[in-house]
């Protein structure tokens, strides 16, 4: 299937495009989450669920964060998080969790900033919680 771009960029607009952007200030920001697959670790060999998050930046700019949601023992209190988030409780609870659950839904994240030696500076999120009601819109709505 080919390629169709709507406005194709110019020379400056896509090298702008594929600058790496600076992280985002740690804080809590509304997040819709688009997609969600089963994988396994690499290391461990613990099934996970890869979910992708989008924030929106200050300047409106759509950032897609990953999160790898697993058993581990470090990684139990944000699956059941996110689980909450996205109304799977009973599920967590009953010890069933699919990708299924999570696209579509919209959440709040607190996003930290990764630095490890060698690497530039990546935002992580570090917890998932329920949208409030009241004054989170949809990224769908906001585009």
């Amino acid at each position: 299937m080919p390629l169709t771009l709507n406005k194709p960029p110019t020379e400056a607009e896509a090298a702008k495009l594929a600058e790496k952007p600076a992280p985002m200030p740690d804080g809590v920001y509304p997040a819709h989450i688009t997609r969600a697959h089963e994988d396994r670790a690499k290391k461990s060999g613990r099934d996970m669920i890869v979910a992708t998050f989008v924030v929106l930046d200050a300047e409106g700019n759509e950032r897609e964060i990953p999160v790898y949601l697993n058993t581990s023992n470090a990684g139990l209190l944000l699956l059941r998080h996110a689980c909450i988030a996205v109304g799977a409780e009973a599920k967590f609870n009953a010890g069933t969790i699919s990708a299924e659950d999570f696209p579509g839904h919209d959440v709040r994240v607190v996003i930290g900033t990764e630095r490890k030696r060698g690497w530039a500076a990546r935002n992580v999120i570090l917890d998932v919680m329920p949208a409030e009601s009241a004054g989170v819109v949809s990224l769908r709505a906001a585009g």
